[in-house]
């Protein structure tokens, strides 16, 4: 009975530091995280509430708005179940490299953050399925270069396909950054000489299509 009632303790403990992690980095106040907690018990998942906590807790410090916070947890959520045995770090790290990535690439993605991450998080699964390209590569090179291809305005699906190629052919993710980042400061700083040298790959590109 001692051995049980310390268990419960133990596990309110850890709720109530969750609680108030997750309260800190959001903003929500105890009514608002109260209905939070409720909200994610509810869902059909595997993960625990205390991962769905950890989740709820990045996306606060992300910079979630707090009304967005269920919405991102859920789609982070969905994302941990394809993508859970591809990142060390579980949800928690899932959550950063996704939330990220819709940061740096928000204004091509657009406003809805929870199916940017559901988009983000397809992208990068269906790469890794079809290749040798793997989720936790992808994403941190799409991280290191997402200010540069973002100014440069080349999307993000470009960035994970070139990323992809450069892992299959032996590229470490900091080698491949600085060769993207390279290679789209180029393109934006000389389109004319880029362009012609992407003709030669495919005459029936235009400059349009190309910029």
């Amino acid at each position: 009975i001692l051995g049980a009632a310390q268990s419960v303790f133990s596990n309110l403990v850890e709720f109530s530091d969750q609680a108030a992690d997750v309260r800190k980095t959001t903003g929500l106040t105890a009514d608002e995280f109260d209905n939070l907690a409720d909200s994610l018990k509810g869902l059909n998942t595997r993960t625990s509430l205390q991962g769905l906590l950890d989740i709820a807790k990045v996306g606060g410090q992300l910079g979630i708005a707090k009304g967005d916070i269920l919405e991102f947890t859920k789609a982070i959520d969905v994302a941990v179940q394809a993508l859970g045995d591809d990142f060390s770090g579980g949800a928690e790290e899932i959550a950063t490299s996704l939330g990220k990535l819709n940061t740096v690439f928000g204004k091509e993605l657009g406003p809805d953050v929870a199916k940017n991450l559901l988009n983000i998080g397809s992208a990068v699964n269906e790469l890794g399925a079809v290749g040798a390209a793997t989720a936790p590569f992808l994403t941190d090179v799409a991280q290191r270069v997402g200010a540069v291809a973002a100014q440069t305005k080349v999307g993000l699906n470009n960035v994970l396909a070139y990323a992809a190629v450069l892992e299959e052919t032996g590229f470490s993710a900091e080698r491949s950054g600085t060769a993207l980042n390279r290679l789209f400061s180029t393109i934006s700083t000389k389109t004319d000489a880029s362009f012609k040298i992407a003709k030669l790959a495919d005459s029936n590109l235009t400059l349009k299509e190309f910029t």
